[in-house]
């Protein structure tokens, strides 16, 4: 008899939640509808009195103030946009309901997305009090721009957002950054001699060269401040930029920078060799050998790449681009890093550098150790580093639903409110305390106030 009666409950509570998901549902339609009849009074009449209305430039806090900024939207005889619900959901006591449904515009395109939360009203009407949404994020452009001497360089552009990211290294990053093109304008292109860009003379590669054709990307988008990302030794050349153009550079990040001096040694324990890739043994024996083909370089890079070999299948392979070439990258490489070696920066040049800076590093990085990234945080005076255990150099292969968020965070201007209290969390700790904000992504640690250990 008990376990008949626990049945007929759970019945009930589950008809009473598919009830009142369904009540949101046609509440929603009817919310819409009103709208696209420009019923005013009608649409209207679903705003609860303290609703919350996020616009993109102002928050409406109350039924009067969406009134005031809405009913603009009923001045023309046909409705500016429309919307459906999609996803409904609503809590198990039914007062509560959750919409959620594309936006268009009136050619039918899908423009955005909305997010609607209702609450049930002692009368049984149901009454909007949260709405928000987001734009879909545009159709990318690209094409090619003139570098600092005239040399071709392929670009993507994607996004509308007030944040500029520029970001060299089209090739490895602009697919796996769109996603951010709802919050920033992204704008990535490959590095002279590289990936889509034209071919180049040998005596005009170098980290100088990649410097100056930063500033020619950036002054080609008009951008007057924006936010620098580099990965590998891009990250060393985004800061000699920030050296050179402070005033351009809002925000900074480096992905698995390489030493800010070059050649720098650091202690075994914040180093990761290539004696444990998982490439095939004789994959890994051609590529020692030297001048392999780029296939098999591939094979072995891939894994060198990821510190987790499960994540190899991750990294794309570049073959198809005739940049990418051992016969093209070896010298390039070899006249690239002669350039690096060459640099006289020290140290104290680049505490100059103000802005706020997001390092980001896996402790299995194989292509620049983990005690790179730690030197840069604890050196620049506005850094932060954020710490991805197990990564390998593609550390945002590999856990990109941590640092995705966390760039986000940090572009949001957000994170300079959190500091560690220690300003030292140790090396052996799975994670350093952080503030509850964070304390749902168990997978990395913040160091922030980040000092190294003694």
């Amino acid at each position: 008899m008990k376990r008949a009666a626990a049945v007929a409950l759970l019945f009930l509570a589950t008809s009473l939640f598919a009830d009142a998901a369904d009540e949101v549902r046609q509440t929603e339609t009817a919310f819409a509808k009103a709208f696209a009849d420009r019923d005013k009074a009608r649409f209207f009449a679903f705003v609860a009195a303290d609703a919350h209305f996020l616009g993109r430039r102002r928050i409406s806090t109350s039924k009067k103030e969406v009134i005031e900024t809405w009913s603009a939207f009923f001045d023309s005889a046909t409705a500016p946009f429309s919307w459906k619900p999609e996803r409904v959901v609503a809590n198990a006591a039914g007062s509560l309901g959750f919409s959620t449904g594309p936006v268009f515009d009136p050619a039918g395109a899908q423009i955005g997305t909305f997010t609607s939360t209702w609450q049930k009203q002692p009368d049984g009407a149901w009454k909007i009090i949260f709405d928000g949404g987001s734009q879909c994020a545009p159709g990318t452009e690209e094409g090619f721009i003139d570098g600092a001497d005239g040399v071709r360089l392929h670009y993507s552009k994607i996004g509308t957002g007030p944040t500029v990211l520029i970001v060299p290294g089209e090739m490895f990053l602009f697919d796996d950054l769109k996603p951010l093109a709802d919050q920033a304008t992204i704008i990535a292109y490959d590095m002279r001699n590289r990936g889509r860009s034209d071919r180049t003379p040998l005596d005009k590669v170098s980290i100088q060269a990649d410097v100056r054709d930063l500033e020619a990307v950036r002054r080609h988008f008009n951008a007057d401040r924006f936010v620098p990302l580099g990965f590998s030794y891009l990250g060393l050349m985004v800061a000699m930029y920030a050296l050179d153009h402070p005033e351009r550079v809002e925000r900074m990040i480096q992905m698995g920078p390489i030493s800010m001096v070059f050649n720098t040694e650091y202690p075994k324990e914040l180093t990761h060799g290539d004696e444990d890739v998982a490439a095939s043994a004789d994959d890994v024996k051609r590529w020692r050998a030297g001048n392999p083909t780029c296939e098999v370089d591939f094979n072995v890079m891939k894994f060198v790449l990821v510190g987790n070999p499960a994540n190899a299948a991750k990294v794309k392979s570049q073959c198809a681009l005739e940049t990418e070439q051992p016969s093209n990258l070896q010298p390039h490489f070899a006249r690239s890093f002669e350039s690096i070696q060459k640099l006289t920066l020290t140290k104290d040049d680049f505490r100059r550098i103000t802005a706020p800076v997001l390092t980001i590093h896996g402790t299995f990085d194989r292509n620049a150790p983990y005690g790179s990234g730690r030197e840069w945080a604890s050196t620049l005076p506005n850094a932060r580093l954020l710490t991805i255990p197990g990564a390998g150099h593609a550390s945002w292969l590999e856990a990109p639903d941590v640092i995705f968020p966390g760039i986000r965070a940090f572009l949001r201007q957000a994170l300079s409110k959190y500091r560690i209290a220690t300003g030292r969390p140790p090396l052996t700790s799975p994670r350093a305390t952080l503030s509850p904000i964070h304390q749902p992504f168990p997978k990395f640690r913040w160091h922030f106030g980040f000092r190294p250990v003694s």
